[in-house]
């Protein structure tokens, strides 16, 4: 899916997002900051995440806890 869907998913049921070619690493959409990047077991979260273009137009995200 792409990136709109899964972020409003992603914020309607309190959860993260993920490329699937990106492996252990997803983003949690925030509605009011910055988004937080993270590893995929949570650890490690960084305020702020700085996608590229190719990212902002790919249909490879998808939803993740």
């Amino acid at each position: 899916m792409n990136i709109k869907e899964a972020a409003e998913i992603a914020m309607k049921e309190s959860k993260c997002i993920c490329m699937k070619d990106v492996p252990g690493v997803k983003i949690r959409p925030e509605k009011m900051d910055m988004c937080t990047l993270m590893l995929r077991n949570g650890s490690s979260p960084k305020a702020g995440w700085q996608p590229t273009g190719n990212q902002l137009i790919s249909e490879d995200w998808d939803v993740t806890e």
